[in-house]
């Protein structure tokens, strides 16, 4: 997977994340970011509920399993 192609995807579960947040009006999911001049580099999302966390480098060998992890952790709720 592209380092791209993993930017967009964590944009849309971040996104996923926040709506879930806003719709059940309660802060559970946190992404969580950190970049260097603009650009992504590690990426991650909290569950409060659970106290459970993924964390990931976008140059990593494990950023698309990581991203497979942060998708079930947002749909199993």
């Amino acid at each position: 997977m592209k380092k791209n192609e993993i930017v967009v995807r964590f944009s849309e579960l971040a996104d996923t994340a926040l709506s879930i947040n806003a719709r059940t009006k309660d802060k559970r999911f946190y992404p969580m970011t950190d970049g260097r001049n603009g650009k992504l580099i590690d990426f991650g999302m909290y569950d409060y509920t659970t106290k459970r966390y993924v964390l990931s480098n976008i140059h990593a060998a494990n950023a698309k399993s990581a991203l497979v992890e942060i998708e079930k952790m947002i749909t199993r709720r």
